[in-house]
């Protein structure tokens, strides 16, 4: 067993079960340690993250989303269109000509249309997808 001193508690514990880098400061603290910090910094920071998320990725959330990928032959749902769209782009699929088909609050109707589309021969049919 491979143990690790926390510099912050003093405390030996297991690396990689009650231990983890902390890379950022360039030295090893055990979880417990780094989750107060991170608390700490959220408590001391929190309206900033606030602002944040009244601008950002979050304020998008408000509807399902049925979406096509034309180029693609793709289809999907999305709560979060902005953070997916970045997604896509990072797997290399062409977003220029995306549609918005439908919009909902009822996530398991957006669900449904995806599922009717994938059905008709779209693209973006997988194994994570929970129709009810």
């Amino acid at each position: 067993m491979d143990m690790r001193e926390c510099k912050k508690c003093n405390i030996k514990l297991i690396k990689g079960t009650q231990f983890n880098s902390d890379t950022q400061n360039g030295f090893n603290i055990c979880k417990s340690c780094r989750t107060n910090r991170v608390k700490k910094h959220y408590a001391n920071n929190k309206e900033s993250y606030l602002k944040s998320a009244s601008k950002g990725y979050n304020a998008a959330k408000s509807d399902y989303k049925v979406y096509i990928l034309e180029d693609e032959n793709y289809v999907g749902v999305t709560g979060n269109m902005k953070w997916r769209m970045s997604q896509h782009r990072h797997l290399n699929k062409n977003t220029n000509n995306v549609r918005i088909l439908y919009s909902t609050k009822n996530r398991d109707i957006a669900l449904e249309l995806e599922e009717l589309l994938h059905d008709m021969g779209y693209e973006g049919k997988h194994l994570n997808n929970r129709y009810s």
